[in-house]
């Protein structure tokens, strides 16, 4: 149990550093969770694709805002996970594409509303 906590540590610290100001729900999918063949069921089981899509369910007219690593890596990625967003009926205009993921292993899925916050 205590090593267990001892690794969410530097996660939950992270998670908290990550918190946008607006309030908005920010949900992580990282890179280990990424990782491996790409099937649609398999993309919406995802903890931080799921509860992103669901929360935007829930708030009509609500953007997506994939905040991603940098440098060829993390765009590759992100076009991969939009690509799969497009394919599992999230609109284009719904998702919106920005480098400056606190870490290069994971990135950030933020719901906002139509005026950018909740």
């Amino acid at each position: 149990m205590l090593m267990t906590m001892s690794r969410l540590g530097p996660i939950m610290a992270l998670l908290l550093l990550a918190a946008p100001a607006s309030g908005a729900p920010v949900y992580i999918l990282t890179a280990a969770e990424w990782a491996g063949p790409k099937q649609g069921d398999r993309i919406l089981n995802m903890d931080g694709v799921r509860s992103a899509v669901l929360s935007m369910d829930e708030h009509p007219g609500a953007r997506l805002l994939l905040r991603y690593p940098g440098g060829d890596e993390g765009t590759l990625w992100v076009e991969e996970l939009r690509s799969w967003l497009l394919a599992l009926g999230v609109g284009p205009e719904s998702i919106e594409l920005r480098p400056g993921s606190p870490a290069t292993d994971l990135i950030e899925l933020e719901v906002l509303n139509g005026t950018g916050d909740y």
